[in-house]
């Protein structure tokens, strides 16, 4: 799954995202609870305060990037180009096109079931070096407005190899979602 986020507040201000997830494989986790988690190998952010708060409350790498978004909006489609680089290489990330069907939909995000399952991640200091307390796990929750989107273009850079490619998918469908995240403290788990 990849997501294309921004924020408009935030404990830690306004600020943009890229997440790639992938599924989970189980350490030597004995929880119940670890069924088809994901995992987030990096997240770009924009914000500097985003990014400290990530590692030290939920174990998430995250890196900082440039973000630049263009939104065209029409009657029945509004079309998004997005891209993302990485602010210390300077280098393309990744680059998106989108058209989102402008027909929203309530969405609880608890709607979604095993689709949007926990977040697992190893405890991590602020600098985002592993700590030796174990895993943390966190169950993303929120509500809001959804709509259909097609993703017309993706493009990746060679150059980062913590995101997956998706280049060779063509066209894929999407969710584009207004509302809000709700984000818990992340549990100690063993």
């Amino acid at each position: 799954m990849v997501m294309f986020i921004q924020y408009s507040s935030s404990p830690a201000g306004g600020y943009d995202e890229l997440i790639y997830t992938m599924p989970f494989t189980k350490p030597t986790l004995r929880s119940w609870e670890l069924f088809y988690p994901r995992r987030i190998p990096t997240i770009y952010v924009s914000g500097e305060s985003t990014l400290r708060n990530g590692r030290v409350n939920w174990g998430i790498r995250k890196e900082l990037a440039d973000f630049e978004w263009k939104n065209n909006e029409g009657f029945l489609f509004t079309t998004t180009t997005f891209s993302a680089r990485d602010r210390l290489l300077g280098k393309l990330i990744t680059s998106a096109s989108f058209a989102t069907l402008n027909l929203p939909f309530l969405l609880p995000l608890s709607w979604l079931g095993k689709l949007s399952p926990a977040i697992v991640e190893r405890k991590i200091d602020v600098e985002g070096k592993d700590l030796d307390a174990g895993w943390v796990k966190v169950v993303l929750g929120g509500f809001g407005w959804a709509r259909l989107s097609v993703v017309t273009r993706y493009q990746l850079s060679d150059e980062h190899t913590l995101a997956p490619s998706l280049s060779n998918l063509g066209a894929f469908l999407g969710v584009s979602f207004t509302g809000y995240f709700i984000f818990p403290k992340a549990i100690a788990i063993t």
